[in-house]
């Protein structure tokens, strides 16, 4: 369920990869994270900000290419 969600914001590769480094970085984290509502929302709402993160990164890199393309 959390990778078809990831896959409306993202492609599959890049949903699939996204969820498995939140989920190392959940357990990695595991004893720092207090989940006060649900797992469910807690889980969904992760992975969309992780979504978001990446598509921002992609973006801001796309952007650094174009601006050096543009002073060759």
């Amino acid at each position: 369920m959390l990778c078809a969600y990831a896959t409306q914001f993202v492609g599959m590769n890049d949903a699939e990869e996204l969820i498995q480094d939140m989920m190392v970085g959940i357990w990695e984290h595991r004893k720092e994270i207090t989940v006060e509502s649900s797992l469910n929302g807690y889980l969904f709402r992760a992975v969309k900000n992780k979504c978001i993160n990446h598509l921002e990164k992609v973006r801001l890199h796309e952007q650094v290419h174009l601006l050096i393309a543009s002073n060759w």
